[in-house]
């Protein structure tokens, strides 16, 4: 055989050994199992509509966290309430009567302010009783009423007796509500900037002063934050219909803002400023006063939200 034929046979050999090694390769690495990976992305489950599903929504209800982002999840607020545009209801929070003695003082460190409708004079009294027994220089209270158009009730001389009644420029009328608070926060912030803390109570409330003052005791070194006496709503749905129902034009969203939604809630005098600064310039038509207060200015203006310990202050009806 010739030298080229050899070497012809040689080259056809290796040909055929490599063609046989890369074909039992091939072999081998089908055999083996690919590897479980899922490359779909996840998205949490929705309905139809768009909503999150009741398993997503259980999910977030129970590691539920602030966040202050616009747009998180039932967090969300119409973007009217974000812009800054003065309030135009400015009118309604002028006050008609105001205590004719100078109110608050360095020494006094917790400010009671009681909404108070203007039948409700025993239940008025009953505040007084408990803060008289108390005997303590560092507490004062001040209830806020409306105007009354029947004639039948003398604001002044229970001002005059009293020295702690405040009366805004609006009907006294359930309704009236959100004015009443805002008037309330617009009274701490012009008259009261030396108390320490503010407790917003309504005037059928149970309350242990004693219970308070301790809690408030240890709260000094944060003062960004709104303290939830009854029961912290954290997923509040806007209702559309009945009593609470609120046109889509004025709140297109679904949830409310987290909220105090009870008889009390406390807060520092710089909360207390810092919802009063909002209330100028966020629009005010939301007639469940929780809401707006402790929802959509807390919000806007950043502060946290806390829930205190059962039994502060409840209503009478719970006792």
């Amino acid at each position: 055989m010739s030298t080229a034929s050899m070497t012809s046979s040689r080259i056809f050999r290796k040909l055929v050994f490599a063609s046989c090694t890369a074909g039992a390769a091939l072999l081998l690495f089908r055999s083996i199992p690919p590897m479980a990976v899922n490359h779909r992305p996840y998205s949490p489950p929705v309905h139809r509509d768009g909503q999150f599903s009741n398993a997503t929504k259980e999910k977030y209800r129970r590691s539920f966290k602030f966040s202050l982002e616009p747009r998180s999840y039932k967090r969300r607020m119409p973007q009217r309430f974000w812009e800054n545009k003065r309030n135009e209801r400015g009118s309604e929070f002028d006050f008609v009567l105001l205590p004719t003695k100078p109110f608050c003082n360095p020494e006094h460190w917790l400010l009671l302010v009681v909404k108070s409708a203007v039948a409700h004079f025993n239940e008025r009294m009953s505040l007084r009783n408990v803060l008289a027994k108390i005997k303590s220089s560092q507490l004062r209270i001040i209830f806020v009423l409306g105007k009354d158009s029947s004639a039948n009730y003398n604001a002044v001389q229970e001002s005059k007796f009293y020295n702690d009644i405040v009366v805004g420029n609006f009907e006294d009328t359930y309704a009236n509500l959100t004015i009443k608070t805002l008037l309330s926060l617009k009274f701490v912030t012009r008259f009261c900037r030396d108390v320490k803390f503010i407790a917003s109570v309504d005037d059928d409330v149970v309350m242990s002063i004693s219970g308070i003052i301790n809690y408030i005791t240890a709260l000094e070194a944060n003062k960004n934050v709104v303290h939830c006496g009854d029961h912290l709503n954290k997923a509040a749905k806007v209702t559309r219909k009945g009593k609470w129902a609120i046109q889509i034009a004025k709140y297109d969203t679904t949830y409310y803002p987290p909220y105090c939604n009870g008889v009390c809630y406390i807060m520092s005098y710089e909360a207390a400023s810092a919802l009063h600064e909002m209330s100028l310039v966020t629009p005010s038509d939301i007639p469940i006063d929780d809401a707006l207060i402790t929802g959509i200015l807390r919000e806007k203006a950043r502060i946290d939200l806390e829930k205190m310990p059962r039994g502060l202050c409840e209503h009478h009806s719970k006792r």
